[in-house]
């Protein structure tokens, strides 16, 4: 399959240039600097529309690119193996003039990246032909002679984890519905097993785990995932630990792709997020978490609505999180917005969003099942954005239970207020709302907040002790039926 090599030919480490290279790679900072100071590749298989997007982003701040067609890896692999996964897997690259065949295990080879296996052809490691044309017939013989011994080809290696792997999709089915049911995850732990997949082995000890934490079983599911990581997690081998945030019975909970899940063998953190989603450990993830660069990426919808892990997802949390430089809020542009409207509704199954720094066309979501929405809005002001004619959130939010907003800066005005309408019927007075707002002393502010919310008649509970410096509010929201105040300094 042909695709293009993305490499950056000379550019100055303007904070536009690092931004746009943010942008593509969905790196972080650190790593997009590096990119644009070392003239290194943007993207390594890109496609053709792609590189044609690519290039007219990067002509628009003017900053010179070079596009190389190149080859993607094929692989070759036994798909009725005994090891499935953990098997020895062959790899051939053609890049150009030079052909490369090596082995390794799934996440796991030697030379990693082409730009190393360029190096790798001076030790006598691949074979550099006269022309692309005797290359590319050299790289077609070789995978004659794969099929002839009875491989199959794959064009990825999260494809091969897939094709190994053993899937009872009813049994998964009954998982997602019933994330808690351990006798289930037994059930299905026993037919893994049967089937000779190893990860029925994991679901057994971590079961025996969460019933004994003190007992042998916690170590031994760690050595199992260590000593089975290229069957369980294919590619991302050596970033799983970095992403995968918790475990139950067998399968992934909780995942978080950020800035350092980014590695040269792995791509960045769009193709991490793709693999993880295609992972079987991962077929009932619940709770999924993005970092701001990868939030933001135009492909991002595509992979989550091309995804149906992602439609199971109960929590999705999106921005970056305190450890990283802080931002913000911000709108997103326009077009980047219609295009989250359409994602949303295939994000049904949300019970729980958490958004840090900026908004993905929230006011888009229409009638949403959220009980739990959770606004880290950075230093907010009165000014604009905030001070819009449009609320900044006008979403049905009929089902909220639970409103957490985590503000910093040094007012909350009225037209902050009225930016932040969130429709909640004053029906019943359920709601419990969070003010987290460590430096002002928010005084007679929360009560105009709630009235211009309309929130003042919902509140069940006005939980203020990540306010400080907040006292006495109650004779001035007489409606609201309980007041969490931080506790006093000795």
């Amino acid at each position: 399959m042909e695709s293009y090599r993305i490499r950056i030919v000379s550019a100055e480490a303007a904070p536009t240039t690092i931004e746009v290279v943010r942008e593509f790679m969905g790196v972080g900072l650190r790593r997009a600097r590096e990119v644009v100071q070392t003239n290194g590749v943007l993207l390594e298989y890109a496609t053709a529309a792609e590189a044609r997007r690519i290039v007219a982003r990067f002509a628009e701040i003017d900053v010179q690119i070079e596009v190389e067609p190149t080859s993607r890896p094929r692989f070759a692999y036994a798909p009725e193996h005994a090891e499935r996964g953990d098997q020895r897997i062959a790899r051939l690259r053609v890049d150009g003039r030079d052909v490369a065949v090596d082995e390794g295990q799934l996440g796991r080879w030697e030379v990693d990246s082409l730009d190393a296996h360029l190096a790798s052809l001076a030790k006598g490691r691949g074979q550099t032909h006269g022309s692309e044309d005797a290359a590319r017939a050299h790289g077609s013989l070789v995978e004659a002679g794969w099929r002839r011994e009875g491989l199959d080809l794959a064009d990825s290696e999260i494809a091969i984890v897939e094709a190994c792997s053993a899937r009872e999709p009813a049994l998964e089915d009954a998982l997602r519905e019933h994330p808690e049911d351990a006798q289930a995850h037994l059930v299905y732990g026993d037919w893994l097993q049967r089937q000779g997949d190893v990860r029925g082995q994991l679901v057994a000890l971590q079961c025996e785990a969460a019933r004994d934490p003190e007992g042998p079983s916690a170590a031994a599911e760690q050595a199992l995932r260590r000593e089975h990581a290229s069957h369980l997690f294919g590619p991302l081998s050596t970033v799983a630990e970095r992403v995968i945030e918790s475990w139950s019975r067998g399968f992934v909970d909780a995942a978080f792709v950020g800035a350092e899940s980014w590695s040269r063998a792995t791509g960045g953190p769009l193709e991490v997020l793709d693999a993880l989603l295609r992972l079987p450990v991962c077929a009932r993830l619940q709770s999924l978490g993005l970092t701001k660069a990868l939030a933001e990426h135009p492909e991002l919808p595509a992979t989550l609505m091309a995804s149906p892990v992602a439609a199971q997802l109960r929590h999705l949390e999106l921005g970056d999180r305190p450890d990283h430089p802080r931002q913000g809020a911000r709108r997103l542009p326009e077009d980047r917005q219609a295009t989250w409207e359409a994602l949303w509704p295939h994000l049904s199954g949300l019970e729980q969003l958490t958004v840090r720094g900026y908004h993905p066309g929230l006011e888009r979501m229409g009638r949403t099942a959220l009980t739990r929405l959770e606004l880290h809005l950075g230093r907010v002001t009165g000014s604009r954005p905030w001070s819009t004619d449009s609320p900044w959130l006008r979403a049905d939010f009929s089902a909220l239970e639970v409103l957490s907003l985590h503000l910093s800066g040094r007012s909350i005005t009225a037209a902050m207020a009225q930016a932040l309408f969130i429709r909640v019927p004053p029906v019943v007075p359920t709601l419990e709302v969070h003010l987290n707002h460590p430096e002002a002393e928010l005084g007679g502010m929360i009560d105009a907040f709630l009235l211009h919310t309309g929130l003042d008649a919902s509140v069940r509970t006005l939980d203020l002790r990540g306010a400080p410096f907040a006292r006495d509010l109650h004779r001035a929201i007489p409606s609201v039926p309980e007041i969490l105040y931080a506790a006093e300094p000795e």
